[in-house]
């Protein structure tokens, strides 16, 4: 087993030393996890669990995805086996319908020869089934021909509403009802035939006038490169001392260039480091009202910005600090309200966070703290204790969070140490039980 030595309290604030202020107060836990093995022993079975690990976190999401998709393709089925029977139903009426016309009872199963059929019903002259093939008008012939059949049958102009918007149950009815045919329409023929035609000749004005309209709009979009064409023009020197001059950055006159113009792979934050913890500098945050500098640690996946957020990790260990702009805060309202959150994580997640105690917060004077001991589930079936710390600091009268996470199923040789110093910088004091 591996006992951690006690971080040791920094003289200075470890959350701002610009305007230096009285250290805060220190929390002490005693973290009761036993260590299955030295975390400086990891070997290539150690590094391919990691990704296993990971995959296996993906799997879980993967298979609530599956999931939904299970049900949403089940839904999809009933809802087109329901469609299909009704179609079908809707078919049998209408065979039924052609047979009490007198037609044959299959044209009703026939594409276009149908709906010849049917205005030679409903019509007295079938040809009229060529205005189907006016765009709009199309859907005043249609109406006008079912509102007939129903009055071919002797029903109420109310029953050919039906069979426009509910086929499926007024068909049925005249198809296998007592209802007779008596015969074509004797009226409204001319009349349905020019109110098609108009609305033909409009509804076909206008889809050409949208059409248009919407060809001609997505021509007068510029093109990407007419937004970008202030390039082309010559940068002088004047230019780029003028931007400088007018520049409204606070950390403009940070040396950053360096850190953007190393490879994506190595890139790391600039800044002062901290005096005995070399894998950590210091960093700006900036919640709009106040300006800090806090340790951050000094690795390719941290992310460095004149913001309330800053965030970096190593196998291991991640750092999360947030700079809070409530004047006033209560340090014991923030970290229970963090913990909260984080806790309501680990429930969403009890195939993989098992055992998650939180412990009793600890406060003092201008700070809270509270940690939350867990078991993470590998893809090897080995339960792996992990820890994580949630500390609020009131710095310049506003709350900065340190989240810091130590999960051992990732750890390689150097997680150790830098938990240790993370734990010192933060002002923090943790020890590992036997």
């Amino acid at each position: 087993s591996l006992i951690a030595v006690p971080a040791k309290i920094p003289k200075d604030s470890p959350l701002c030393v610009e305007k230096p202020m009285r250290p805060p107060s220190t929390g002490k836990i005693s973290a009761a996890i036993t260590l299955k093995k030295k975390m400086t022993e990891i070997d290539i079975y150690g590094i391919i669990s990691h990704y296993r690990i990971r995959n296996t976190k993906g799997d879980y999401f993967m298979s609530n995805a599956t999931a939904f998709m299970g049900i949403g393709m089940a839904v999809f089925g009933i809802v087109w086996l329901l469609t299909l029977a009704l179609g079908i139903l809707v078919l049998v009426a209408e065979w039924h319908v052609f047979k009490k016309a007198g037609r044959h009872g299959w044209a009703a199963i026939v594409p276009f020869y149908n709906m010849y059929v049917l205005s030679d019903i409903v019509w007295g002259n079938g040809w009229l089934f060529l205005l189907l093939f006016i765009p709009i008008g199309n859907i005043v012939f249609g109406i006008c021909t079912f509102i007939k059949l129903a009055r071919s049958f002797g029903k109420s102009g109310a029953f050919g509403a039906g069979l426009v918007f509910f086929p499926f149950i007024f068909m049925p009815m005249l198809g296998f009802g007592k209802a007779e045919y008596e015969g074509p329409a004797q009226s409204g023929k001319k009349g349905m035939i020019i109110a098609t035609a108009i609305t033909g000749v409009v509804g076909t004005i206008l889809l050409i006038a949208l059409v248009s309209i919407g060809a001609m709009a997505i021509q007068s979009v510029p093109d990407y490169d007419d937004y970008t064409s202030s390039s082309n023009l010559p940068v002088t020197d004047d230019d780029l001392l003028e931007d400088d001059l007018t520049s409204d950055d606070p950390t403009d006159d940070l040396d950053t260039d360096d850190a953007n113009d190393t490879d994506d792979t190595e890139q790391v934050i600039t800044g002062d480091p901290v005096e005995n913890h070399p894998d950590f500098v210091m960093a700006t945050m900036n919640n709009g009202r106040s300006s800090i500098q806090v340790p951050l640690m000094n690795k390719e996946t941290a992310s460095y910005g004149d913001g309330s957020m800053l965030t970096a990790a190593a196998p291991g260990i991640s750092i999360e600090l947030s700079y809070g702009f409530g004047v006033d805060s209560d340090p014991a309202a923030e970290v229970a309200s963090s913990v909260e959150i984080a806790m309501s994580v680990f429930a969403d997640l009890t195939n993989f966070y098992k055992d998650v105690t939180p412990s009793e917060m600890i406060t003092g004077d201008g700070f809270a703290l509270q940690q939350i001991s867990y078991n993470y589930l590998g893809f090897d079936g080995e339960l792996y204790p992990c820890v994580r710390l949630i500390k609020c600091d009131i710095v310049e009268g506003y709350p900065v969070i340190s989240d810091i996470t130590l999960d051992t199923s990732d750890a390689d040789d150097n997680t150790l140490s830098l938990f240790e110093s993370a734990c010192a910088v933060y002002g923090i004091d943790f020890q590992f039980a036997e």
